[in-house]
């Protein structure tokens, strides 16, 4: 992210706006990646064109185990395009 929206990276405001794959509009929530490399190709996947990495940051979270689900545990159409209400469910449960 930009480092200029540090300070918000954790409100979920962002997600709340648009909604995503796990969370329908009006639901803050923050995305995360296993990996820093991972992050960057969904970042790019989206974007229009090719940015400049300069002035982003990251950070570094530590996620107990038992709040990681397991893949087999998902919908069977969790990576359908566009977004089902399927997996926007899972994620509106995990959130409250």
């Amino acid at each position: 992210m930009k480092g200029t929206y540090a300070q918000a990276a954790f409100t979920g405001r962002g997600a709340a706006l648009r909604g995503g794959r796990w969370n329908p509009k009006g639901y803050p929530a923050v995305y995360a990646s296993e990996h820093l490399a991972l992050a960057v190709l969904e970042w790019l996947a989206y974007a229009l064109e090719l940015p400049s990495l300069e002035g982003y940051v990251y950070f570094r979270l530590q996620v107990p185990d038992d709040l990681i689900a397991e893949v087999e545990a998902l919908p069977v159409d969790w990576r359908a395009l566009p977004h089902p209400s399927s997996t926007q469910d899972v994620g509106r449960a995990f959130l409250i």
